[in-house]
Parts: structure tokens; sequence; C-alpha cells
């Protein structure tokens, strides 16, 4: 709706994952890097954590386009505590016909779909996105599955992305032997403010954007809001383009950002950050003014300047 008033080819803040919106803050970026490295090694498990929102299913889509074309990787998006409803799920993702299988023949057509994999040449990769939604034993039959693995070379490697409860389920003492399987583990932080800042600029470039329509303190008011997870960002910068446009404005101030975030708060239907009790929208300018722009700052260096390297895609 806004896109053409501020200039823009498509829309900036989509809610949906998008790899070609990938920015790379300096978590994300040895995530990424880390991915590789496993994937180039031959790690037999990887495990992928960080908040709702924090964009692991982004990462992890961007990871699956730049991968080695050595590599056969099925992708699995909805997790089921049972393990036969997984196992058919598995079997899916490597496109291995299972209309009439049970939970043995599913496992047997599975790994015999894993070694003609390794046979032409090939590796496969199990990626298994929610994995805090599994149960222990499903957990457990992970480390079955890698057991397909013999001699020098591995024929499959899984990777889990969850949320922190991933964690907490693989510190039980029955997965410790799946726990030794483990050779990366990173969790995804938040953005801080200047990559907040650096994030929202990057995508409004890949949009189409030719000037900033976020001025620094609306960016920084952005980052208090949605504490950094990328998901809240979009959300909040979405709604307060579409606020900017309905008041025939050129571009997103502090003011707009405020509006936008105190109505979903008061709404009681926002994850945003609330402002304390003891802090003012006035108060919060003042805050951040000075957190863009403290008094030791030469008088021609740059404002919040980014630290995480943003990357296209």
């Amino acid at each position: 709706m806004y896109a053409s008033y501020f200039g823009l080819q498509r829309k900036p803040f989509s809610l949906q994952p998008d790899a070609s919106f990938i920015f790379l803050g300096r978590r994300h970026k040895l995530a990424f890097h880390l991915l590789q490295y496993g994937l180039l090694e031959e790690t037999a498990l990887t495990v992928i954590t960080g908040e709702i929102g924090a964009g692991k299913t982004t990462l992890i889509q961007y990871v699956m386009e730049n991968i080695l074309d050595e590599v056969e990787v099925g992708v699995i998006t909805h997790t089921h505590s049972n393990f036969g409803h997984i196992m058919r799920s598995i079997a899916g993702a490597f496109g291995i016909k299972s209309a009439d299988a049970d939970n043995h023949g599913l496992y047997e057509a599975f790994v015999a779909h894993i070694r003609d994999v390794y046979a032409s040449g090939k590796r496969a990769v199990l990626v298994i996105d929610e994995a805090q939604n599994l149960s222990l034993d499903t957990l457990e039959e992970m480390r079955m599955l890698l057991n397909i693995n013999t001699g020098e070379h591995f024929m499959l490697q899984i990777v889990l992305v969850g949320q922190p409860e991933l964690l907490e389920l693989l510190k039980r003492p029955e997965l410790v032997q799946l726990v030794q399987r483990i050779g990366i583990s990173h969790h995804l932080d938040r953005l801080d403010q200047q990559e907040t800042l650096a994030y929202i600029r990057h995508r409004l470039r890949l949009a189409g954007a030719t000037r900033d329509l976020f001025n620094d303190l609306a960016c920084a008011a952005v980052h208090f809001f949605s504490s950094g997870t990328p998901r809240l960002i979009n959300q909040l910068c979405d709604f307060s383009l579409v606020y900017a446009f309905s008041d025939d404005k050129e571009s997103v101030t502090f003011e707009t950002v405020c509006e936008v975030a105190e109505t979903r708060i008061a709404s009681g239907l926002s994850a945003y950050r609330p402002l304390p009790d003891d802090l003012t929208v006035d108060r919060l300018k003042q805050r951040l003014m000075a957190e863009l722009y403290p008094p030791d700052r030469p008088a021609d260096a740059p404002a919040a300047a980014p630290r995480g390297r943003a990357s296209s895609g």
C-alpha cells in the first residue's frame, strides 16, 4: 500500500522469513559460518537456538540456498512428538515414497536412500526446525539415525533448530549420548541498537529506498520497543510506515514509532517492550538522544555506526 508512496519496489518488512533480505549481524554471521564449517567438516549434529523471532528460519533458508552442490538437504518445518509422525516427515523431506509403509519400513527406506545418496558422491543433511517440540524419545531416535554413519565419512548430518527450550531438553540425562554427538552449538542473540539501525536501512535499501525513511532516533525507538528481535523490528517498522503514509509524512519519526508501539501495547496483543513506570516518552527520547549522540563523540563522527556486516543474500 505504501510502497510506491515511499519509492519502494517491494515490501521491506514482511513477517515471513525471506532469505533475500537477510542481515548478518555479528551473532548471525557467526552462526552462518559455524553452519558452513559444520557442513564442510561433516559434523554429525549441529544445534542452533534462539528466541522466537530471532531469525533462525531465515538463517537456515539462507544457508540452504548457499549450500554445497554435493549435499542433498531434507527440511522439516513442522515437528511432532511422536516418532512415527517425524519418521514419515523425514521420509517426505527426502522425497521417499511412504504411503503404505510402517515405521520400520520408513526407516529401512530412509537408510537405503541415504546410502544411495552417499554412493552418488553426496552427503545428506536433515534440518529439523522447531526442534524444541520433539519428545525425549524422538530426540533419542535422532541418535539412532546418526548410527547410519559408518566408516571414515558421514553419510548423514543433522541440524536441530529451535527455541531455548531445546537446550533444556538436551540437558536431560536420558540424552547424554545424543549430546556427545553435538559438534557445533550456537545461540542467536537479539540485535543491539547499532545493528538494528543497520538492519532497518539494509532492508529498506534492498526494497529500493534511495533515502533514509527512518532517522536515527526512529531506529533507536524501534530497537527499544522490539528489544532487537528481528520479527518485532519488522512488525513495528511495517506499521510505522503505514502510519507515516496515512499522515502524509515523508519519513518515519521517533513520534511515529512511539505512537505505533503504545497503541499496540495498549491493545494487549503485543510483545513489544512497554515503557517502565518511571520513563515517559519525552525521557525516552532524551535517553536515546544521549546514546546516539554522546557529548564526547567527535563532531564529524557518524551516529550509531553499524557493527554488523549486511549481506544481500
